[in-house]
């Protein structure tokens, strides 16, 4: 059980070993597949003009960004295609068995968590857990509510009212790719688009529904207040999977709590800086990035090798 206030930034390398790409990836993903029926179809059913679907396709191969929202920010004339872009890439990767598979169990840190969160049903809502994610992916909230249903053997409708009610509350900083059914009833499930007993409405609404829950920046102030509002009450932050993009640190608040590791106080003497766990994965990056990030944001990143399971194994305390 997590007792202290903790809280986890998840960025895309979380996602990945449940089937979903890191922004560079999706990048090439979103470049490869537009130009397929598949994806056109889909796209001129939107409403969206082959014109502009080719001047995305081009000026996003040629913007050598590495994220599609990065693109958007600058391009924002491209939203609307954009963002159901993203979205059919990410829906056509919603896999159930991938949340299943036990060689994904060994790499993802889904099943960790949950252990650490395990306790009896009416003990759970105690754990002091928040989850900030910049994903639009839903295999968070798919695999939450699927572990605790079979878990604790509770009512669906029970197992519903305790997630949305806060009891691991996540918060998409960025949208994503709208509620499942136990979150609205509106909802969709959690399947891939493109399985062959979806019609072409139906998928066509998918795409439309996620398109319209996924924000930019200058559309997510209200979920970067509620993150901003987590970090500050937390004792232990925790990054992982994370990019370290400064627009993204700045936003989350980090300067203005002035918080710092507390195995990196000794380095800022300065009575304004505030201990805190906050520490992060930081797989591939170089040493001078990591020094850098250190310096600037007063995060620990341990080492340059450790993925994000791996990262909450060694370094982090969940208690």
């Amino acid at each position: 059980m997590i007792s202290e206030p903790t809280v986890l930034v998840l960025g895309a390398g979380v996602s990945k070993p449940y089937g979903y790409p890191i922004g560079s990836e999706l990048v090439q993903d979103v470049f490869l597949q537009i130009v397929k029926p598949e994806w056109t179809q889909i796209l001129l059913a939107c409403s969206y003009k082959q014109a502009e679907i080719d001047e995305f396709r081009s000026r996003l191969h040629q913007s050598h960004v590495l994220t599609i929202d990065a693109f958007l920010e600058q391009q924002r004339e491209f939203s609307g295609v954009g963002k159901s872009a993203i979205a059919l890439s990410l829906l056509t990767r919603e896999n159930p068995d991938a949340i299943h598979d036990f060689e994904v169990r060994n790499v993802g840190i889904y099943d960790y968590l949950l252990a650490q969160l395990r306790t009896d049903w009416q003990s759970l809502g105690k754990n002091k857990l928040s989850i900030i994610t910049f994903n639009y992916d839903r295999s968070l909230e798919y695999f939450l509510f699927t572990a605790l249903e079979h878990g604790f053997g509770q009512p669906r409708e029970e197992i519903a009212a305790a997630l949305n009610a806060g009891i691991v509350p996540v918060i998409h900083v960025h949208g994503s790719l709208g509620p499942l059914p136990w979150q609205s009833r509106d909802g969709s499930e959690y399947f891939p688009l493109f399985a062959g007993h979806v019609q072409p409405a139906e998928i066509k609404k998918r795409v439309e529904d996620a398109r319209n829950s996924i924000f930019t920046v200058a559309e997510a102030s209200q979920q970067y207040i509620l993150a901003r509002e987590r970090i500050r009450g937390a004792r232990r932050i925790y990054f992982l999977g994370f990019g370290y993009d400064e627009s993204n640190l700045g936003l989350l608040g980090l300067s203005e709590f002035n918080f710092v590791d507390v195995q990196l106080k000794p380095r800022f003497m300065n009575a304004k800086y505030q201990s805190r766990h906050i520490s992060g994965s930081a797989m591939h990056l170089g040493t001078a990035q990591i020094e850098a990030i250190q310096n600037k944001w007063r995060i620990r990143l341990p080492d340059n090798t450790s993925n994000a399971l791996e990262f909450l194994r060694n370094y982090a305390v969940l208690t």
